[in-house]
């Protein structure tokens, strides 16, 4: 029996599944030739670079120039549902996935930079 090259036996799979420790997810953008925004992709690869070659071999990305890759943390990463792993995901789709994801992801509390207005105390009119 041949046995698949390694892109293809980790194709679709989970970091948690198969034993593939090391593996991260990746969230790759591509444009078109106008520089116009196409979809993306999500990957699960050892690093963003084999990511973005996985993507190109196996032409997922269509022929589209690649435009930027995030590694998604781990939580992040597990709400990604498994049919949209391994497929362009044209903008539609992939803004529906950022949402969802979005709405899954705690807010950060502001920088203790940023001023606040204090409760009660009123500011001076100069």
């Amino acid at each position: 029996m041949k046995q698949l090259p390694t892109f293809d036996r980790m194709r679709n799979a989970r970091p948690e599944q198969e034993g593939l420790a090391g593996v991260s997810r990746f969230w790759l953008t591509y444009c078109n030739s106008s520089g116009h925004p196409f979809g993306a992709v999500v990957m699960d690869s050892s690093n963003l670079m084999h990511a973005r070659m996985r993507s190109a071999i196996e032409v997922i990305d269509q022929g589209a120039l690649f435009a930027q890759g995030h590694e998604l943390d781990r939580n992040t990463a597990e709400l990604v549902p498994t049919a949209a792993i391994g497929r362009l995901l044209n903008q539609e789709v992939a803004a529906k996935l950022i949402r969802r994801l979005e709405r899954h992801i705690p807010k950060r509390p502001a920088a203790a930079s940023v001023r606040r207005p204090v409760a009660g105390k009123k500011r001076s009119a100069n």
